[in-house]
């Protein structure tokens, strides 16, 4: 699986299973993963789910921590994409 890649880290690991890919992976399937990451956690969309405060805060920061992972994921895979391309 790896062996295409001799570059992959355990961080680069830990971001394709954040955004589910497996090697090898275009930036076009970077980039449609990251987006459909995005709209299923942006913390936004828990805003009709229930009318509790405290319940909504509780998803609303899961959210937020979730969609950091995922910008991260995506910067990190990003860096590794342009860093095994070939010439």
């Amino acid at each position: 699986m790896t062996q295409h890649f001799p570059f992959t880290t355990p961080k680069v690991l830990d971001a394709m299973k954040t955004l589910n890919l497996e090697i090898p992976f275009s930036l076009d399937d970077l980039r449609k993963r990251y987006e459909q990451n995005c709209r299923i956690w942006d913390p936004a969309r828990y805003a009709g789910h229930t009318n509790n405060p405290r319940q909504y805060m509780q998803m609303y920061k899961k959210g937020e921590l979730k969609t950091k992972e995922i910008h991260s994921a995506f910067a990190i895979l990003q860096a590794f994409l342009e860093a095994t391309r070939q010439p």
